[in-house]
């Protein structure tokens, strides 16, 4: 779904012809939500651990 709205949205760009400048708050938010999952995943090793 993210690589379908950046493709959307990178089209768009490149048909404009102004310069614009780059954003980089989809990959922070899916860094931020992969680094959750990861926590969130590793949750039940740490506990069995114990």
């Amino acid at each position: 779904m993210a690589a379908t709205i950046r493709f959307v949205r990178t089209r768009s760009l490149l048909k404009d012809e102004q310069i614009h400048t780059t954003g980089f708050a989809m990959e922070f938010a899916l860094a931020i939500v992969l680094a959750v999952l990861i926590v969130v995943a590793s949750i039940p090793l740490l506990v069995s651990a114990l």
